[in-house]
Formats: C-alpha cells, structure tokens, sequence
C-alpha cells in the first residue's frame, strides 16, 4: 500500500543466481499520483557490475541492467513516455529517467527494453512501448533509444510503419532479439488482415536508429481466420532466425484449439518461411499451447 495504494515498481536483486534474494526496494521513491505498471527487464554484457537475469540477458559480473516500465492516472506525464532505470551496482542503486515524447500520448503501455554494447565500452539502449494518441486513435508502437543512460533520447518514432494509415489497428506483445546492430522486433496486429490478428516484423541493421517497413511475418495471414499471438524471436548469430507464436488457425488438421506455429529466416529476418507447428500433438490434443519462448544455446541446440 505505498503512495495511497497506487502501484509501484518494486525490484530485489540476487548475486547467487537466485538462490537468495534481498529486501526489495522501490523504483519510485518520490510521491506522485500516476501508476507505475508493466515492468520489463534487461541486462547486457556492457561495462560494469550486475548480476539480474530476464529474457535476452546472461549472467555474471560484468553487466548494465535496466528496467522499463509504463505510467498512467497522471495529466503531467502525458508527454512523457515509459520511464527507464539502470543500474551499476548489482541493483543496490538506480537511476532513472523518462523517454519524452513530442506529443501527448494517452496511453503508455507494455514497455520493452534491449540493451547493445556499441564496442569502446559505449552501450545503447532500446526501448519500444505501446502508445496511443500520437498516430491516431488507435494503439501503435513508439521507439527510441539512448547512448548515455537516458540523459538523452533519440525522438520516439513509429515502429509499425503502416501506423500513419491504419485507423483500428492494435499493435501489441511486442519481442525484439539482436545479434550486434541488427535487431529484429516482431509484434502481434489486430485488423490489418481481417478481423483476425496477425504477426508482424520489421528489422533496424543500425542498432534501432533507422528501421525497415514492418511486413507480415505469418505468410498465411491473408488467408487465415484464426489468430496469431504473443509472438517471440531468437537467432544463432549466423543469419539464422526464429520466431514462435501461439495460433487457433487449424494447420494439416491441427483443430482450432491454440496451438505453437514457428518460422525460419535465413537472411537475418529479411524473408521468412510458411508457418508450421511445433507441438506435434495439435491434430489429437483440445487444450490450448500457449505462451512459447524460443532461445539458442552454446550447443548448437534451437529451444
């Protein structure tokens, strides 16, 4: 129930790989009436010293960590947009500050966060979140990126490039992976192919300064009624790319049960392969497979 019981952002660190935790402080200290919601978190192997693990991050002694998260129920933050915290010190200490926007956004939702080491010991780090009421009314994606720990920011852009034009659409559970300055997001669209939702990529080969048109990731989506969601990414570092959803469109007699579906680039998320289905039971099973995570291993081995 701190600051009235308006939610907050909380963080614990472990320097044991989780085998104990400490007492877990607030990101936001200073009084204010906006909510402080979805955290997301990152670490990368830049200059100094963390020990904090999420999606796309390693462990050890010599990382930058950062979180993001969103804000709303605040009329003097609607020209900011999520707000960033890093740490260089294992989590005892943060500093933060906010990506600013050049508009009033009424929504500012679901941030992500992918950290880049840039060589020399400098680091860039990406943010990409949901924002309303800056393309139009509907939900786009916002991305901007620092070079300096949020001292500076680049101007938010649109990430789904078809935003300028798509009044209805919703952009949602976006992932992105990278292999040095080539970062490849994918993301979950309601009604640009139908009534259904589809999965869309677009790839920045500049470390997230300039990005390409988004395309549809999902080679069936112009045919399909069922839907394709929570998308993820990986790569092996060798051009090789793959990404997994959750779908309901039957494939070689899968029922319309959700189901897991993957593709395949070769060309570092240029072109991607027809849609086919990871778990093997989808003919026979009811339930519903859901939530996938996709990652590479040092032994060659895709999961």
């Amino acid at each position: 129930n701190i600051d009235f019981g308006k939610p907050r952002v909380m963080v614990a660190f472990s320097g044991d790989t989780g085998d104990t935790w400490s007492d877990s402080i607030e990101l936001t200290a200073q009084p204010q009436l906006a909510q402080e919601i979805s955290p997301a978190a990152c670490s990368a192997e830049l200059p100094s010293a963390v020990a904090i693990m999420d999606h796309n991050c390693s462990t050890g002694s010599n990382f930058t960590a950062a979180i993001t998260w969103a804000h709303t129920g605040c009329s003097w933050a609607t020209d900011k947009g999520p707000r960033v915290a890093w740490t260089r010190d294992a989590g005892r200490t943060w500093n933060s500050s906010y990506v600013p926007m050049n508009s009033s956004s009424v929504l500012v939702r679901n941030p992500q966060v992918l950290g880049l080491p840039m060589g020399g010991g400098s680091e860039r780090w990406i943010v990409v979140w949901e924002t309303q009421g800056v393309w139009g009314t509907d939900v786009d994606l916002a991305v901007s990126y620092t070079d300096d720990l949020g001292a500076t920011w680049a101007t938010a852009s649109l990430l789904n490039s078809y935003g300028y034009s798509d009044p209805g659409v919703l952009e949602q559970s976006l992932n992105m992976a990278n292999h040095g300055e080539v970062v490849v997001a994918v993301w979950q669209t309601k009604g640009l192919h139908g009534h259904d939702s589809d999965v869309m990529v677009s790839r920045s080969l500049d470390a997230g300064v300039t990005w390409t048109a988004a395309v549809t990731l999902n080679t069936n989506a112009e045919v399909d009624s069922g839907h394709d969601d929570g998308p993820v990414v990986a790569t092996d570092g060798k051009g090789n790319w793959l990404a997994a959803w959750t779908s309901t469109h039957a494939i070689a007699n899968s029922g319309f049960d959700h189901d897991i579906l993957f593709a395949w680039s070769t060309d570092n998320g240029t072109t991607w392969s027809a849609p086919s289905i990871v778990n093997t039971n989808a003919a026979s099973d009811t339930g519903d497979d859901i939530a996938p995570s996709v990652a590479y291993t040092s032994d060659g081995t895709w999961t």
